[in-house]
């Protein structure tokens, strides 16, 4: 596993298809299938690839707000909207430094589209590779 902090402006999420994420008392983790495209400087940029799964990590997380279009297959459209915030207890130290992040993509279960804002201390891309 090759887990990599920070860098997140050499990351580029919208042809992402997110296979689950999991919400923690003040972590977010997303898994994401395939999809995720990795730039230069990135460190992971050399060997990653875009059908790759790999896994973001965002960690002191101070607020999420995700917006989930669920789509109807049958209908081929978008018919719901649906509205998710999460507020997470935060440390008032005020030497921490909080980042607002933006992540979106294609969620399988159930199918979707998701635009999702985090702030959060920190953020990583674990690559999932031995």
């Amino acid at each position: 596993m090759n887990i990599v902090k920070g860098y997140f402006d050499d990351i580029h999420f919208p042809e992402c298809k997110i296979e689950s994420f999991e919400i923690t008392q003040d972590s977010i983790i997303v898994n994401i299938q395939t999809g995720l495209e990795i730039y230069p400087p990135h460190p992971l940029a050399a060997t990653s690839k875009f059908e790759e799964p790999c896994r973001a990590i965002f960690k002191r997380v101070k607020y999420s707000k995700r917006i989930f279009y669920e789509y109807n297959q049958g209908q081929s459209k978008y018919v719901n909207k649906h509205l998710f915030t999460n507020k997470f207890p935060i440390n008032n130290d005020s030497n921490v430094e909080y980042s607002e992040y933006f992540i979106e993509g294609w969620l399988i279960k159930p199918q979707g589209w998701i635009d999702w804002e985090i702030t959060a201390v920190e953020f990583y891309v674990d690559d999932l590779k031995n």
